[in-house]
């Protein structure tokens, strides 16, 4: 007789395994049965070596309960033959095998289950939906009555509505949907095991605790695959603490435009905490200062709050950011050259952001330019903060000037903009004999440009620019997002357009995308024939003229281009991008999604001229694409005639001013956000400072917003047809009836700036 393990490697085996879901349920569940018994019946000696499965035990007794429940269910009627299928399945999906576990699943009816077998039936659905890289069937499923999920919500046991709203949670973290993420998981925040926290809390700043932070989770971006995701994420999300943290990761991924009305709305204490604790967050990303001030009259207003005690680690470590934040910093910029615009609107940007961050600044210093600027901090140790401009525009003596500034007391230093000098400080210990044993820098040093080769970058570098390289990036991950598979590429014939296309192509191809089609076109603007070979319309002119010479007689015809083309990412400036979208709709790919990166738009709205490019998307610096802060309103007011193409450069200035505070952050906690003008800001395990852009639209010649996420319908509660009833009941069920907000009277202090 075969033995049970042996059943169980037979039946997990690529060669039992078919695909049941075109089957009707009952077809395949004879198949299922049939095959089970046919095994049994042969009594076959199992996978493998006979002798090495006797030889581990241990293996064929974990293996046994599978095919133990199959065996079972063979037996049984439903609905207690579904109920054993239903735990096969559930086993199988956390053994890893997916397909297996889907298989069985395809073979149950789930109608006209009882209500728990039912919900279960649903759940497990769900969760093949996600390893799928399907969240919107996921959401859909979890609800609305597709599945009839909605009309028993409110008959789920306990461990099923924990799962089942994790999973929703899930699914709208995947889609991007951060809103209604996180009310979900505020609502289920309460059901979820708490667990002891062992740190002490012995530093404090006001009310301010310091240590007792918030680990930050496992990255769902750095999963494997599908099945890492939801299984990192399920094996940590019913500990309380983690779920804290993915409502505050959700949160600080909103706007704080979209946070503070939310903020004054929010109808439960809980919920208003968390809407106000992301904005003090989001819109006090200029001054740590106010943050600070914000978070402590938080903490006065919500000390009982979940999030108060430990604190998200990025509002713990504010003390410490302004203990160690740098009183000398000394910029490094080009002050005649080539390169001189460029530094000028770097320059610019970073007094512009000190002038708002300070406010008690001489507005005629900073008209005036200076090569030295020393004007008082406004937080509680009143030091004095010290900017000294040094000249680096001789490539050859920069060494020299960065070794003058070290001796000079820097504390921070900003620059180089060269990539020359960024190598150069690469490779700083051949300058130094001091840091040899070190490997790095003397101090802290932000270089606003990028080496060639990044993967070197010693202690104390960080490389902050802004790389082509990384919005390439970013344009594959868009596609990505819309599950697109083949790309088409046009891209200037020049080595930086190699670079960037190579740079796309390597990440598009990690992916498990391919580029099915790339042209090149030169400066002398042949973007015609460059996008019909790229499209293949002369390939389909060549075969109507062949067929017409074989036929003998004359014939209307209209090229096809090739067919195996999901989008087409170009590469191309403002001027550029204007003749080639015409060219693509005109060349029958008008229905093709086109993506570009930034050097599409000049950065200032041009609608008469870019309705040329209506609906190319493009990534973009948020500096550009949402409203203009209090900084930028400065700038301009300090320099009104800054030509659009310089604008980025500001912002690169502006950002490069509030890392000086920030650095620490980065380095500090893992995984660290930092809101900026240029993106959000994090660190690469290389010290290389990563942007993440917005996305923008072109209507009607104007850049518009593509949002990341849409706005969950409902306030304070989770999604679904039947809320009123699960919010009531669940909240019934975990905690007593909320009394009104105490905190109805918060008013933000200012406004972003």
């Amino acid at each position: 007789m075969l033995h049970l393990g042996q059943i169980d490697c037979l039946l997990t085996s690529s060669i039992f395994w078919v695909d049941c879901t075109d089957m009707p349920k009952r077809v395949a569940r004879f198949i299922l049965f049939f095959t089970l018994s046919l095994l049994t019946g042969l009594g076959l000696s199992g996978c493998g070596d006979p002798s090495a499965r006797i030889s581990d035990p241990s293996q064929s007794e974990k293996a046994t309960p599978i095919a133990s429940l199959l065996t079972q269910a063979q037996q049984l009627q439903s609905p207690a033959s579904e109920q054993l299928l239903l735990q096969a399945v559930r086993l199988l999906r956390q053994g890893g095998k997916i397909a297996e576990a889907s298989n069985i699943l395809t073979t149950i009816d789930g109608t006209h289950l009882p209500i728990l077998l039912q919900a279960n039936f649903i759940i497990e659905t769900a969760f093949q939906a996600l390893y799928n890289l399907d969240p919107e069937l996921a959401v859909s499923i979890l609800t609305t009555d597709r599945m009839n999920f909605t009309n028993i919500i409110n008959q789920l046991d306990t461990k099923q509505s924990i799962e089942s709203s994790l999973l929703r949670a899930i699914a709208w973290e995947q889609s991007g949907n951060f809103l209604a993420a996180a009310r979900e998981r505020i609502f289920i925040a309460s059901l979820l095991p708490a667990e002891h926290n062992s740190r002490v809390n012995d530093t404090y700043i006001g009310n301010v605790n310091t240590n007792n932070a918030v680990d930050i989770p496992v990255n769902a971006n750095t999963a494997k695959t599908p099945l890492d995701l939801i299984h990192n994420s399920l094996k940590l999300e019913k500990s309380r603490s983690h779920n804290t943290q993915q409502i505050w990761l959700n949160l600080t991924a909103l706007d704080a435009e979209e946070l503070l009305p939310l903020s004054l709305s929010a109808a439960f204490d809980e919920t208003k905490g968390w809407f106000q604790l992301a904005w003090l967050f989001r819109a006090h990303q200029d001054n740590l200062d106010s943050q600070i001030s914000e978070l402590n009259h938080w903490l006065t207003l919500y000390p009982e709050h979940p999030a108060a005690s430990p604190l998200p680690e990025s509002l713990a470590i504010l003390s410490q950011l302004v203990q160690q934040r740098p009183n000398k910093i000394a910029l490094l910029l080009p002050q005649k050259g080539p390169y001189l615009p460029a530094s000028r609107a770097i320059q610019n940007g970073f007094l512009a952001a000190h002038y708002t961050d300070t406010k008690n600044a001489d507005t005629k210093s900073v008209n005036s330019k200076p090569a030295f600027i020393e004007t008082s901090r406004t937080h509680q140790n009143q030091t004095t903060l010290q900017i000294r401009v040094y000249d680096s525009s001789n490539t050859d003596t920069f060494i020299d000037t960065y070794q003058q500034a070290v001796l000079d007391g820097a504390e921070l230093i900003i620059g180089a903009l060269q990539k020359k000098n960024v190598k150069a400080l690469q490779h700083y210990s051949r300058y130094d004999e001091s840091q040899l044993e070190k490997g790095g820098l003397p101090v802290p040093t932000i270089a606003l440009n990028r080496a060639d080769n990044e993967t070197q970058s010693p202690a104390n570098l960080f490389q902050f620019g802004l790389s082509p390289d990384d919005e390439a990036r970013q344009v594959a991950t868009h596609a990505l997002e819309y599950e697109y598979k083949n790309a088409a590429v046009l891209y200037p014939d020049s080595a930086w357009g190699e670079r960037v296309f190579n740079t796309f192509n390597e990440q598009w191809t990690k992916f498990g995308g391919t580029t099915t089609a790339s042209a090149t076109f030169d400066n002398k603007g042949n973007y015609s024939s460059a996008i019909k070979q790229m499209l293949m319309i002369q390939q389909s002119q060549s075969r109507a003229n062949q067929l017409k010479r074989m036929l003998g007689i004359p014939f209307e015809f209209q090229p096809r281009r090739r067919q195996d083309i999901d989008f087409v990412f170009i590469l191309a400036s403002p001027k550029q991008a204007r003749q080639i979208k015409p060219l693509l709709d005109f060349h029958y790919a008008a229905d093709l999604p086109v993506y570009a990166t930034s050097h599409i738009y000049s950065g200032k709205p041009k609608a008469s001229k870019d309705r040329d490019i209506n609906g190319v998307e493009f990534c973009d610096i948020p500096w550009l694409l949402t409203t203009p802060t209090e900084t930028q309103q400065n700038l301009n007011q300090a320099w009104p005639n800054t030509a659009s193409r310089y604008r980025r450069l500001n912002a690169l200035g502006v950002d490069a001013y509030r890392l000086h505070a920030r650095i620490q952050l980065l380095t500090g906690v893992p995984g660290a956000r930092f809101f900026g003008a240029t993106g959000i800001l994090s660190l690469s395990p290389k010290n290389l400072i990563l942007r993440e852009l917005n996305w923008a639209k072109i209507k009607k010649g104007t850049p518009r917003a593509v949002p990341k996420h849409e706005a969950a319908p409902l306030k304070d509660k989770p999604q679904g047809s039947d809320d009123e009833k699960q919010w009531n009941q669940q909240q019934w069920r975990t905690q007593p009836p909320q009394q009104q907000p105490q905190n109805a009277n918060w008013q933000p202090s200012r406004t972003t700036s």
